[in-house]
């Protein structure tokens, strides 16, 4: 009799544990978590009188610290280095000629280790171009304060790309945490997210897959840059339409990206910026910058969001549901150490 008391006890155990895993499991993935971020502080400025006076695109390095990567939005093969108080710190040849240059990206790539630059020349105001194409690069080696300095990269690839379904603008280039590049395109509703899976031909034309879908509503037809956190988890693009936005969706653990733009997103409203075309995750996926062109103005702002908390929403907007489930942990574990004493100690 007692032990069949204690195999009782047992199973009473077993359940309540399966039973608060799976309810702490719901709390912890089942819900949309958004992230919500302080106020844009600037941290630096660019100015006018160098040649950077229409930044279209960024990057933070992941291997200088306080060094951003940026470039014009031109048809030119160079990029350059400044650190996050906007001083420029070198001039970088990124391969031979150019072709509308809308944004930059930092990955993985060849090399196991490594850190890669990839511009994209992805622009196509007019959409007719048959292929576009992306730089890739391994980051150099740059100081915060070094002096300014002209280069020359070498070992640079190309990755040639064409839309499946037809030409089309874009000013946003990702890269994933396993080298997939992503693209996505602007002007159109809805836009588009396209996708070169890892590891891309640098000697074929590689023809984009079409994997997910922004939503059709206006304040996503003007998409301006885009980046995917150092981590993965997160995916942010912009927008430059009246008020400035950014948009961030949460891909969970194991998932594709492109899974993430099934869910729901989250809003963060940025500061107003002249002609807003740029936006990256810091090395710490901890925060976000900004920075506009200014070709029309004396000097903009870089300015810098710092992450401050991440809230658990739930799907009906009830948080007293989770403060409830989350007692019903509390209870089932204080209840499954009650059994345990029982068993060993009475």
């Amino acid at each position: 009799m007692k032990y069949a008391s204690r195999k009782n006890a047992l199973i009473v155990l077993f359940l309540f544990l399966l039973i608060n895993s799976t309810l702490l499991a719901s709390v912890v993935h089942g819900d949309q978590i958004s992230p919500k971020f302080n106020e844009g502080i600037q941290v630096g400025t660019l100015y006018n009188n160098n040649p950077l006076d229409e930044a279209s695109g960024l990057a933070a390095s992941r291997n200088n610290p306080n060094v951003l990567w940026v470039h014009e939005d031109d048809w030119d093969s160079f990029i350059y280095a400044i650190n996050i108080n906007g001083t420029i710190l070198g001039k970088y040849k990124v391969g031979t000629g150019g072709d509308d240059v809308e944004d930059i990206a930092i990955g993985p790539g060849p090399e196991y280790g490594t850190n890669y630059l990839y511009v994209g020349h992805i622009g196509d105001n007019g959409a007719d171009r048959s292929n576009i194409y992306i730089r890739r690069v391994p980051e150099p080696e740059v100081k915060e304060n070094q002096v300014y300095t002209e280069f020359n990269l070498t070992e640079v690839d190309t990755i040639t790309l064409q839309y499946p379904d037809g030409p089309k603008d874009a000013e946003t280039l990702m890269v994933d945490t396993n080298g997939d590049i992503y693209i996505v395109s602007k002007r159109l509703t809805p836009n588009k997210i396209y996708c070169a899976s890892y590891p891309q031909s640098t000697t074929e034309t590689i023809i984009l897959e079409l994997v997910a879908m922004l939503p059709e509503k206006s304040e996503f037809k003007w998409i301006t840059a885009g980046d995917i956190s150092p981590d993965g988890e997160w995916i942010i693009l912009r927008n430059d339409e009246n008020d400035d936005y950014a948009y961030i969706w949460r891909r969970t653990p194991g998932s594709d990206l492109e899974q993430a733009f099934e869910k729901d997103y989250s809003v963060v409203d940025i500061n107003d910026e002249p002609q807003g075309e740029s936006i990256c995750y810091d090395s710490e996926s901890s925060g976000f910058y900004t920075v506009s062109e200014h070709a029309d103005y004396e000097s903009v702002p870089i300015w810098y969001y710092q992450l401050s908390n991440l809230q658990i929403d739930n799907e009906n907007n009830n948080s007293g549901f989770n403060w409830f489930i989350l007692l019903v942990v509390f209870i089932g574990i204080v209840l499954c150490l009650f059994v345990v004493f029982l068993k060993y100690y009475l």
